[in-house]
């Protein structure tokens, strides 16, 4: 989708976004900043990390046994003698 390749500071750096235009080299027709390229390339490393690990997930699910456990938790509330407040009385100062 729209690769594309910038030459800055001696570097080519290769990415793909939607852009207009073209110059008369067949150079895209705009530019990034240093941070712009930075958020590039922070953003396709999360989303290529996501993918992998998703991908791992799926296909390792059917290798891996779960087991699943009930646990029943049973409490009685015993107001004998007692008066149920839901929170502590206010403090006079």
């Amino acid at each position: 989708m729209f690769p594309h390749s910038h030459h800055m500071g001696g570097v080519v750096i290769i990415h793909s976004h939607f852009y207009n235009g073209t110059t008369p080299a067949g150079d895209p027709a705009h530019s990034h900043t240093r941070s712009y390229l930075i958020i590039i390339s922070d953003l396709s490393l999360f989303l290529t990390t996501m993918i992998i690990l998703g991908n791992l997930v799926v296909a390792l699910k059917p290798a891996v046994p779960f087991h699943y456990l009930s646990l029943v938790v049973t409490q009685t509330l015993s107001l004998s003698g007692r008066v149920f407040q839901p929170r502590a009385p206010p403090v006079l100062i």
